[in-house]
């Protein structure tokens, strides 16, 4: 095979969809002729070497030495040091990319009928990540060599080492099924020793990897078998190389690279002797770079090859969170407490191993469960099914509860029993009895009238790209990287996260926490028993139920998810994170407290939604990613803003939103929020929100919030008609819906204080089928039955038909004002069916002043 010339021209742009390695520009041949050469798949530069690949009519060339020369690379990846893969090109806009996650690095395809030769204990290419595999027992820390197969039909596939010696080199054979051509160890299905079958099926990719323990590795020859009629036919080859090197020629360099869900960047530099020097890249990219002697086809020597890594940022996730956005979850909304719990509930009655969680409020008696006629049950009877009961019930769970402390250090402790009960500390104080607790206080302290300077998060690409599996051989090298912009005196901030994990398996997200405010249903009923105190008893609940009183607790208006897949272990992650940190700043209860090691986030399917998990976390490992990816989403709007939160006044969301506004005046932006009372600390801020918007963008922003009404006979003595009653709703929901594509919900409130140092957590979804779902269901809800159904895809209808069910609703509130005291019981019951509020949804006024002026951070 010959070299192909270099594929990078000076002072040409390429606006490229790329995917895995570097493709080179169209017209640029594989061996320099102006077409593409011989060998499999489509791109540029060095192809793997093929020995089976001779053509009978030509004489192969001799091989290619590297001798004092290196050679330049160009790796394409997400902001996440991740391959990115998938298919594409400047001409298909509509490829996808799909993040590679992977434990091995194939070296070549195979093809039937041909052996290859390596060492799996010296050959550049090999990797040391699996140290065990779940077919065969044993510790595995020796350096595994992997390889690609395609079958080409249905049959056995005998994969074998040829004359082996165990004695020299004890290695064996493991088949991967190519799930998603990812070489992931947990997709292992077959494992032999000399030799390995497996039943192939046409046209699936699999994975063959030789792995030994350590000290074991050495030379070896494997022959692939696929029976004799494609042994002499060959097999199709893949798609694309592994080992495929686009190699560039020296001098100056400028490519633009985009793709879909990512932001444009243009990459600039020069090539000298093989290497990159003064690279800059544009927008919020980042790049970074290595050094590695390869073992390439067609070579008789390793080459030293200089890598430049391109990481593209993402037009919707947080660049600056760790985890990156993971596929194959599956996650379901609720619009309620009672929805969440329920499950929250059944899953505990499931669970054989562990429970962390993490809330900013804790009750022990609070009711999971509240089952038909709960009114009639006694504390005894209705105990079982309260957080405490069920986890004293499930003693055999290892149980861990971080519940947020007021003050940190600065009240001396006399704020530590605010948000926790005697039972829970009981349980704090007994060792050993698999229940442990810490409490944990945020010590960022915030200007009462004055900005936060928040700490800068600082993040390099070169440390991402490094953990990556197939990247493990590689020297990487320092290039300058711009640290994150840190636009965005009393201890005021808290832990304010609820998230829990159960088993490792399931996670639970939202913005409720383990307290008796935060549980309701979806009908959010005046008169609802069931949202009564733990400790009134029966003959409260049944006044409420006869219409002779209203509960203890208003109707409450929350998200929630439940979420299984790798997202999980994310959730878990950030749970231990701040596990590890409490016991080590010595945080009440937690000298007898133990950590725990969260799990692997490896992918069980591809099928299911995106996501990403996101957090706001202090000091001494800040993040503010929750805030990075709201400000990415609100700049890609084109149709549509959704906003449900208990709080609107967030100035870090303003100018971006503002701008996104005035830029495409289609773009309607709706709120639905709590009122506000002149005594807010905060209600300043509310206050000028509220302003800019309506006297920016009148006709495309709009306020709601949400109610619940009914009526019940007036027994006075002086009247004889119904007393009817509108009832606010506590809306503490954390909610933000972008165009039937994003949505972000947990528990991070629309301030500034959730947005740069409260402990928050997030989950932000990109996949337009289930955020169009979630959509539905929630406005569903909101416009109640008489509205709900003329709801259409086109939000310029929905718009409308949301103001219109506000003033519908506000009317029927003034009608039974006006009328109740001449209705008779029965004529109110008559005139439900032709006047009452459909759904919840209410305008919002918001008041003209405010007590105080604080900073935009404080409250």
């Amino acid at each position: 095979m010959a070299r192909n010339e270099p594929c990078l021209f000076p002072s040409t742009v390429l606006v490229l969809v790329l995917a895995g390695l570097l493709s080179a520009a169209p017209g640029c041949a594989k061996d320099g002729s102006g077409s593409n050469g011989g060998g499999s798949g489509e791109g540029a530069g060095l192809q793997p070497g093929n020995p089976s690949d001779d053509d009978d009519d030509e004489t192969p060339p001799p091989a290619l030495t590297c001798a004092g020369e290196e050679l330049a690379e160009i790796e394409l990846v997400d902001i996440w040091g991740r391959p990115l893969s998938g298919v594409g090109a400047d001409d298909d806009a509509s490829a996808t990319l799909t993040p590679l996650e992977a434990d091995c690095a194939p070296q070549a395809w195979l093809q039937c009928g041909r052996s290859v030769v390596g060492d799996n204990s010296a050959d550049a290419g090999t990797t040391e990540n699996i140290d065990g595999w779940r077919v065969g027992v044993g510790a595995y820390a020796g350096r595994e060599a992997a390889y690609a197969f395609r079958a080409g039909a249905d049959g056995p596939i005998t994969w074998e080492l040829v004359d082996p010696r165990p004695l020299v080199a004890n290695q064996d054979l493991f088949v991967l099924a190519g799930n998603g051509d990812s070489c992931r160890a947990e997709d292992v299905i077959e494992r032999g020793f000399n030799d390995v079958t497996f039943q192939a099926r046409a046209g699936e990719t699999y994975f063959l990897v030789l792995d030994s323990f350590a000290g074991a590795g050495g030379p070896f020859e494997v022959f692939l078998d696929c029976g004799d009629d494609l042994n002499e036919s060959q097999s199709p080859t893949g798609p694309e190389p592994f080992e495929e090197l686009a190699a560039h020629e020296d001098g100056p360099f400028s490519i633009t690279y985009s793709a879909p869900d990512y932001l444009p960047t243009t990459v600039t530099g020069r090539i000298v002797g093989g290497r990159f020097v003064d690279v800059q890249v544009t927008g919020t990219a980042r790049a970074a770079a290595s050094w590695d002697d390869r073992a390439l086809p067609g070579y008789d020597a390793a080459c030293r090859v200089n890598t430049l890594y391109v990481g593209l940022d993402h037009a919707w996730y947080a660049a600056s969170a760790p985890r990156p956005p993971r596929t194959g979850n599956e996650i379901d909304l609720f619009l309620s407490g009672e929805e969440m719990y329920e499950r929250v509930h059944a899953d505990l009655l499931n669970a054989t191993d562990n429970l962390h969680l993490a809330t900013w409020w804790w009750e022990s008696d609070f009711e999971l469960l509240r089952p038909g006629e709960h009114w009639l049950m006694t504390e005894e009877q209705r105990y079982p099914q309260t957080v405490l009961g069920m986890l004293e019930a499930a003693s055999f769970l290892d149980v861990k509860v971080l519940v947020s402390r007021f003050c940190d250090d600065d009240c001396f402790g006399w704020a530590d029993w605010v948000t926790v009960d005697s039972e829970l500390i009981d349980k704090a104080e007994t060792a050993g009895d698999g229940f442990e607790v810490a409490l944990q206080g945020n010590p960022t302290e915030v200007p009462l009238f004055d900005d936060y300077e928040p700490e800068p998060v600082l993040w390099w690409l070169v440390d991402r790209v490094a953990a990556q599996p197939q990247f493990a051989t590689r020297t990487f090298l320092d290039l300058p990287e711009p640290a994150d912009d840190a636009r965005f005196d009393v201890a005021i901030a808290s832990y304010h996260q609820k998230m829990l994990t159960i088993d490792g398996e399931i996670a639970f997200v939202s913005g409720m926490n383990v307290k008796a405010t935060d549980w309701d249903t979806t009908e959010h009923g005046v008169f609802e028993p069931r949202r009564m105190n733990f400790d009134s008893d029966v003959e409260d609940r049944i006044e409420v139920l006869e219409l002779e009183d209203e509960p203890d607790l208003s109707p409450r208006k929350d998200y929630g998810l439940r979420i299984e897949g790798p997202l999980v272990a994310d959730v878990d992650t950030v749970l231990s994170q701040r596990w590890d940190q409490a016991i080590s700043a010595g945080e009440p209860y937690t000298e007898f407290n133990t950590p725990w090691t969260p799990p692997s986030p490896a992918n069980k399917s591809f099928s299911g939604v995106e996501a990403q998990f996101q957090v706001t976390l202090p000091i001494p490992s800040p993040e503010r990613s929750i805030v990075e990816s709201l400000r990415k989403a609100l700049a890609q709007a084109q149709e549509y803003v959704y906003v449900e939160d208990q709080y609107w006044r967030a100035p870090l969301l303003n100018e971006i939103l503002l701008e996104t506004l005035l830029a495409r005046p289609q773009l309607k932006l709706v709120v639905v929020t709590s009122p506000i009372s002149t005594l807010d600390p905060s209600a300043w801020w509310t206050k000028l929100t509220d302003e800019l918007f309506r006297e920016q963008v009148p006709d495309q922003y709009v306020t709601f919030t949400t109610k619940s009404f009914d009526w019940a006979p007036d027994d006075g003595w002086f009247t004889a008609g119904v007393e009817p009653f509108l009832v606010q709703h506590s809306v503490h929901s954390k909610l933000v819906i972008v165009d039937d594509r994003y949505l972000s919900v947990g528990s991070a409130n629309k301030n500034n204080r959730g947005l740069l140092f409260e402990g928050e957590a997030n989950v932000a979804v990109l996949d337009a089928d289930w955020v169009r779902e979630q959509r539905v269901a929630l406005m569903t809800n909101l416009l109640g039955p008489d509205f709900a159904p003329q709801m259409t895809d086109d939000f310029s209808q929905t718009w409308e038909l949301l103001n219109e069910a506000a003033e519908a609703n506000e009317d029927a509130v003034r009608w039974w004002n006006a009328n109740a005291d001449d209705l008779t019981a029965e004529e109110a019951r008559s005139a439900e069916n032709t006047t009452w509020p459909s759904g919840f949804l209410y305008p919002l006024e918001l008041p003209d002043s405010s007590l105080i002026t604080p900073g935009p951070d404080a409250f």
